[in-house]
């Protein structure tokens, strides 16, 4: 966990509760940065529901999935079987073949999605039980926006459709059993322990963190890992038919449009960024305001904290962005100085920074 990424540690008026609201056993609490309470079941969701990574998952990474389809792949071709893959939650009936298991299909990205599509399943279908009866219920919203994103990376690469299913399948849980078979149920059970979620013939993920060197870091990607990952995906692909995709509040992408006219240069966008996506520079008389879109996960706080309303979105992003290693100038802003405090301001201001004029009103107010 990073907790200096959380919204609320970087901007006190932040109103994100995202991880509260989404942890089914309530060990979540903000105050003002996450704490994690021994009542966490390890389920992922905050990971997901996070828009600045301040949550890691040790058990399901995207990568260790990806990896596996992989396997799976390798496995479909060398015995001569469509590449078709089913993932299951623990309360849905699995199949008895292609498949693999995760406790909630919310803890499942689109990251992993996109990357079995582009490494060339024809067809992912999702089984889930009776979400109405189960108490990770709130992932629901995270699948369907994993699935939305996937989609839209998809159309955004000119990948094409990602065939993705979603189906019903309850797991029967009142069969009669007889005494026999539910001794060997228990052994079996006792014996595989703590084994992978993953099929039988993949690799335990606890192996895996023991034997294997941790990713090079990516720059690029302001260091956040699902970033590092999607843009590994990324350069995989030839761009002919790309298109720009809309902008869309949910999805870890956007590009930053600034007004300079409202914009005062004060530089507090660039200090609550979580990812070092926006930088600001001295330039002559100006400053000079430069946005990373290979680093922007869209968490929108630097729109949330500018006090003038200066920085909004795109209508438009292109995926292609996300490999740009170079920041590009967003803004530049004519430098005068605050007549009274001294700080830098932008030119069309006047002589008054807003925060002395905010002063000047309330003694005026005062000795009124």
């Amino acid at each position: 966990m990073s907790p200096e990424l959380c919204q609320k540690v970087r901007f006190k008026k932040s109103i994100c509760r995202r991880c509260e609201e989404i942890c089914p056993k309530k060990a979540i609490s903000l105050d003002p940065g996450p704490q994690i309470s021994d009542l966490c079941s390890g389920c992922g969701l905050c990971v997901r529901a996070c828009p600045t990574e301040v949550f890691e998952s040790e058990l399901y990474p995207d990568g260790y999935f990806l990896d596996q389809v992989t396997s799976f792949l390798n496995s479909c071709a060398r015995e001569g079987d469509g590449k078709k893959l089913s993932i299951c939650c623990r309360r849905a009936e699995r199949p008895s073949t292609g498949a693999a298991s995760v406790p909630c299909l919310g803890a499942v990205g689109e990251n992993v999605f996109f990357g079995a599509a582009q490494a060339g399943l024809e067809e992912i279908t999702l089984i889930r039980g009776n979400c109405e009866r189960c108490h990770l219920k709130p992932a629901e919203n995270l699948l369907r926006g994993a699935v939305r994103r996937a989609r839209t990376l998809a159309a955004g690469t000119g990948l094409g459709e990602v065939s993705l299913t979603t189906v019903e399948r309850e797991k029967k849980r009142h069969t009669t059993v007889g005494r026999r078979d539910m001794l060997t149920g228990i052994a079996n059970r006792v014996r595989s322990g703590a084994r992978s979620i993953a099929p039988d013939e993949w690799t335990s993920l606890r192996e895996r963190e023991r034997t294997e060197p941790a990713p090079n870091r990516d720059d690029g990607a302001g260091g956040s890992p699902g970033r590092t990952l999607l843009r590994k995906l990324l350069r995989g692909e030839r761009w002919e038919s790309a298109r720009p995709v809309a902008y869309d509040r949910e999805s870890p992408w956007a590009k930053i449009r600034v007004a300079e006219n409202r914009c005062t240069a004060c530089g507090t966008c660039a200090e609550v960024c979580p990812r070092d996506a926006i930088r600001i520079d001295s330039k002559c008389e100006s400053r000079v305001l430069s946005f990373r879109p290979s680093a922007c996960t869209n968490c929108s706080l630097c729109r949330d904290a500018c006090a003038e309303d200066a920085i909004d979105f795109e209508a438009e992003f292109r995926i292609a962005d996300i490999l740009q290693e170079e920041a590009e100038v967003v803004a530049t802003i004519r430098s005068g100085w605050c007549s009274i405090c001294g700080d830098v301001i932008s030119a069309g201001m006047g002589k008054v920074c807003p925060t002395c004029e905010r002063r000047q009103v309330s003694a005026a107010h005062l000795k009124g």
